[in-house]
């Protein structure tokens, strides 16, 4: 049985059943409905045509054909708009012999028309209800007008082959590694192209093939389209083709695009001040991200992100990251710098760019921490704690330093204690005195005394300020947290930086 083909606005086609393969055709005879009243046909010549209209004469007219068939077979049956007043949206239904609702199809053939597969049921018989949306019932039609119903044995076509090449080298690219190049087979409908009817990974060569779908059944003839992918490659898709009954297509070779890479990027982060590297260890922490810029200005879609050596020095490798070529901006990150834009650049295929030297400026006043506690002073519970401060601008900076200890009984989630700290403790817990040059560093030490009884499980962190005149209590210039110590089965116990964060934000989110 062949088929024709019915386009639709949009240009995308349909398949429907050609009247020059119909074996036998009938006419809709009135009254046929309800379905206990349906019009026989019986045992005819497959594939079989019946005109019809729903008669605007016969309110809710729906419209009933029984027949008979091969116990088991496999049937497909389209319903379209036909004649000078084509029905609206057609609607089908495939009923048993007793009038048992077995499937219900809309838009199955493109918008409007119907298509579905059916068996035939054990006893042979089965009745075909032309009706329009959307009443599922098929008691009452919502609109008039005239139809086609083509009934006949199930279809089928393929398979449908190719092969997944290299564009520049024609060289067959593997399912396997590196490539891992693979397809699907698209089935294309009145919406579009996105029913994925099979997938399949390419042999050795490159070569696909799609026989049948994923339920094992063969392919059926209508509108299909095969998309591609391949590791490293730009994705293909082909365009939209038509596999007829019986026939096989080659689909040739599918040419992938390799996809163009950068070289990589490359530069180097140092203090804007004296010059020195800022690595991505402590107190430095120096990141950077690499962000896209579709436009060339816009820079937003993240890629990759990297770290910097001891010397400052980053390396983005191109290809390891799959860069590929485009405007591109660096974004650079470090503790007590200013963050650092690079310009949107256009980095070409195997390009290797060297950004140079990324200057970061540092905030107006620096602070860092220079000396812990050691094993000694945590075991006599007597700890000094060194702050560096730099004064990161060209012109003196005066104000003050303080710090507190803050104390969290973890045993008792909401209680905790605060406590400022001075260059001999608790004793004199004044403010030092900060007066610093332009680009000056001093050491500021706070002296933290563990007691005798400190609880078990309790978190005891430092917590540094610097503020500047006038006012410096006020117009804090930096904070920042510095060192924690955890109580743990009788031993007081420093804690990393990450662990510090982590359980100093679990308890002050606590409720108080």
């Amino acid at each position: 049985m062949k088929n024709s083909r019915v386009c639709l606005v949009g240009g995308l086609c349909v398949l429907v059943f050609s009247s020059v393969a119909v074996s036998a055709q009938g006419v809709d005879v009135e009254p046929n409905h309800p379905c206990d009243s349906a019009q026989l046909f019986g045992a005819v010549a497959y594939p079989f045509q019946v005109t019809g209209t729903l008669a605007e004469s016969t309110p809710g007219d729906v419209d009933f054909f029984r027949f008979f068939g091969v116990p088991g077979a496999e049937m497909q049956v389209s319903l379209f708009s036909s004649g000078d007043n084509p029905l609206y949206d057609p609607m089908l239904g495939v009923f048993d012999s007793t009038c048992n609702l077995l499937l219900v199809d809309d838009d199955g053939g493109g918008f409007p028309n119907a298509f579905a597969y059916f068996t035939v049921p054990d006893d042979g018989r089965f009745v075909l209800a032309a009706n329009s949306c959307c009443d599922y019932t098929f008691t009452e039609s919502y609109f008039s007008g005239s139809y086609t119903l083509r009934v006949g044995p199930r279809e089928f076509a393929g398979p449908v082959t190719g092969r997944l090449v290299d564009a520049d080298t024609g060289m067959g690219l593997s399912g396997d590694f590196p490539t891992y190049a693979s397809a699907v087979l698209l089935r294309c409908r009145y919406y579009g192209c996105y029913d994925w009817v099979q997938y399949v990974s390419a042999d050795a060569d490159g070569r696909i093939s799609f026989a049948e779908n994923f339920y094992g059944e063969r392919l059926s003839p209508g509108d299909y389209q095969v998309a591609a992918w391949a590791n490293l490659y730009e994705n293909h898709f082909t365009e939209v083709f038509t596999l007829e009954v019986d026939a096989s297509l080659d689909l040739g070779d599918l040419q992938m695009q390799p996809r163009r890479f950068i070289g990589s990027i490359q530069g180097r982060v140092l203090d804007a001040l004296d010059g020195t590297p800022l690595p991505s260890e402590p107190p430095a922490w120096t990141g950077l991200y690499l962000y896209a810029c579709p436009n060339g200005n816009d820079c937003y879609y993240y890629r990759t992100q990297a770290w910097v050596d001891r010397e400052g020095r980053f390396f983005i490798d191109g290809r390891a990251s799959q860069i590929e070529i485009g405007y591109y901006q660096v974004q650079v990150y470090t503790e007590q710098y200013q963050p650092r834009f690079s310009d949107p650049v256009f980095v070409g295929e195997d390009e290797a760019l060297d950004l140079g030297d990324l200057l970061m400026q540092p905030v107006r006043l620096q602070m860092h921490p220079v000396d812990g506690c050691s094993a000694q002073e945590i075991g006599s519970r007597n700890c000094v704690l060194t702050v560096q401060l730099r004064n990161g601008t060209s012109k003196r900076l005066m104000g003050e330093v303080w710090a507190s200890g803050q104390v969290y009984y973890t045993g008792t989630p909401g209680f905790y204690s605060v406590f400022q700290l001075g260059r001999v403790g608790t004793t004199n817990p004044m403010p030092q005195k900060v007066n610093l040059k332009a680009g000056q560093r001093a050491n500021f030490d706070f002296q933290l005394r563990f007691p005798a009884n400190l609880s078990e499980n309790s978190l005891v962190c430092v917590q540094a300020f610097a503020g500047l005149n006038p006012n410096p209590t006020f117009n804090p210039e930096n904070v920042r947290d510095f060192y924690c110590f955890w109580m743990f089965e009788g031993s007081l116990q420093p804690l990393s930086e990450k662990d510090a964060r982590r359980m100093l934000k679990e308890q002050r989110s606590r409720p108080r």
